[in-house]
């Protein structure tokens, strides 16, 4: 599923905002997760699949007490548009926080 099918799910059913939180599980290995302010899993990708393989099945991560404090918020109330370009270039670079826009480009 593509981070576009997600977050259109999402904003259907009115959620407000979602957190991107890149994680590991018990063997190392890399995942993201999309979490709801409470922290409950609302969706998840292995970073070696790349950003076409989101799940909206869950992880065999154990759950969270509370929303992790480095998860990335994300406002869904901006519009499917907005959120997909901004949270979908974070997918895309695989979490790598990307450089500045250029002023030019702002």
């Amino acid at each position: 599923m593509l981070i576009e099918d997600v977050l259109t799910e999402l904003i259907n059913n009115k959620m407000p905002s979602v957190w991107f939180y890149p994680t590991t599980d018990s063997g190392g290995a890399k995942l993201f997760q999309l979490l709801d302010e409470d922290g409950g899993e609302l969706a998840w990708r292995w970073v070696s699949d790349g950003d076409k393989r989101w799940r909206d099945a869950p992880s065999s991560l154990q759950s969270y007490s509370e929303r992790p404090v480095c998860a990335v918020e994300y406002d869904l109330t901006e519009g499917l548009e907005n959120v997909v370009l901004t949270l979908g270039i974070t997918d895309t670079a695989n979490g790598s926080v990307l450089p500045p826009r250029p002023d030019w480009c702002r």
